[in-house]
């Protein structure tokens, strides 16, 4: 199970890897019929929902491969397409940084300037509107917590064949609603960027791992 589905089920199990296999959100009386992520739970009519992962059926699958979830997550999980904007800090070189509204839905991440801008920021940064489709979105990570009134979160997307980085602050339980917001849209997406970024990776780990054996493994 990967990273984010522990942390909201509250459960360390496998691998810690991000780019495990993908997961589906199934009522627990209706087995192989994907829950629509853009409906509200109350349009469910249903209160035990399950985790199951994808190309897989149930009663197929080993019993550790499906997790029975609380009503609260599946609240999340379905909440998590809707729009909803934070306003957040974008870092950017020399940490100079910038006021942005942060808009996030399941099918964009917008970015708009905070027209409020300290004069001193505005001479040194100016900051234009970024459209994101989800499509392109291939990480959200938190990136540093150092206390409850301060942490920072990467995002990570496709812009024109290369992969894109952004920083952003605020305070903690802030930045950890939208770390989490934004995973669970990326986890409900077969996006082919996202698997192309996270094999990208552990080709660069995997070189980096033959690389420090060979030098160990050299006299002297």
């Amino acid at each position: 199970m990967k990273e984010i589905l522990e942390k909201a089920l509250k459960r360390r199990r496998g691998s810690q890897r991000n780019s495990g296999p993908q997961y589906r959100l199934e009522k627990q009386n209706q087995p192989n019929v994907p829950v629509d992520l853009d409906s509200t739970l109350e349009s469910q009519n249903s209160l035990e929902f399950c985790l199951v992962r994808e190309n897989s059926s149930r009663g197929e699958e080993p019993p550790e491969e499906e997790t029975q979830i609380d009503i609260a997550t599946v609240q999340d999980m379905l909440s998590s397409h809707h729009y909803k904007s934070f306003k957040v800090s974008m870092i950017h070189r020399l940490r100079f940084t910038t006021d942005v509204q942060l808009g996030i839905s399941g099918e964009k991440v917008e970015i708009d300037p905070v027209t409020n801008q300290k004069t001193s920021t505005k001479f040194w940064i100016k900051q234009k509107p970024i459209s994101i489709d989800s499509d392109l979105l291939c990480a959200c990570d938190l990136a540093e917590e150092k206390s409850p009134s301060h942490a920072m979160f990467k995002l990570t997307y496709l812009n024109n064949h290369d992969y894109k980085h952004l920083y952003f602050e605020s305070d903690a339980a802030t930045v950890n609603e939208i770390v989490l917001k934004v995973n669970y849209i990326l986890e409900s997406r077969a996006s082919t960027a996202r698997a192309d970024y996270f094999a990208q990776k552990q080709r660069k780990l995997t070189r980096r791992t033959s690389f420090s054996f060979q030098k160990e493994k050299k006299p002297g």
